[in-house]
């Protein structure tokens, strides 16, 4: 037969399990706010006015790929480039890609006017031919240094996301795993509100099973 003491004892430990239980649910639905303004003043007129202002041109929706290679104009690379390019943009939730191997060229003469690709297609397999791509991308003055750096090792494919028709994080990390596997080969970098987000989404998502660990450790 249990002695009060005992049953007191049964009792604090089914009432530790109960908490226990609670705040181990609890610290899993923790959720942080991942718009990167989010830590400034709401009612900031500044805030305000830069929210203002870049909402006509996506700037807070527009998700960052920094593309870094050695051969960044041999075939493999250019197809690789062109063939994320396609893909991102059949994302649900992408309004836009934009990179340099889908730019079209436009010459200028007296009389006519001749749009061409920057990129020719099919890209060449000549050695030549492709340095002489290289060296029309980095003697444009509107894609050097914007979408490629000068160097001609690095670009930057901006990616328009369009949050009204899927939620950006989810785009941003359809997006930015399609590009680590379609630009194998390459440095990929993630930026950008979006990519700050989704970096703040997977910190999140990996920091609340430690926080029910702790809650665990503080409890026993």
């Amino acid at each position: 037969m249990s002695t009060p003491s005992a049953r007191r004892t049964i009792l604090a430990a089914l009432a530790g399990m109960v908490l226990l239980g609670a705040a181990a649910y609890g610290a899993l639905r923790v959720r942080f706010d991942d718009d990167p303004l989010s830590a400034l003043p709401a009612d900031d007129p500044e805030v305000a006015e830069f929210r203002a202002a870049a909402a006509p041109f996506g700037i807070l929706d527009t998700l960052l790929l920094g593309v870094e290679r050695d051969d960044l104009f041999a075939k493999d690379s250019l197809d690789r480039l062109r063939k994320f390019a396609r893909d991102a943009a059949m994302v649900p939730g992408v309004a836009e890609v934009v990179c340099f191997t889908e730019i079209p060229l436009v010459k200028g003469g007296t009389a006519t006017t001749e749009v061409a690709d920057l990129v020719p297609r099919p890209i060449p397999e000549d050695p030549e031919r492709l340095e002489a791509v290289r060296r029309e991308v980095l003697t444009n003055d509107l894609v050097v240094g914007n979408l490629v750096a000068r160097d001609g090792t690095a670009a930057l494919i901006p990616v328009r996301l369009d949050p009204a028709k899927r939620p950006a994080r989810e785009t941003s990390r359809e997006v930015s795993d399609m590009a680590r596997r379609v630009l194998e080969g390459s440095r990929v970098y993630v930026d950008g509100a979006p990519g700050a987000a989704l970096a703040v989404g997977t910190a999140q998502a990996s920091a609340a099973p430690l926080l029910a660990l702790l809650i665990l450790a503080a409890l026993l």
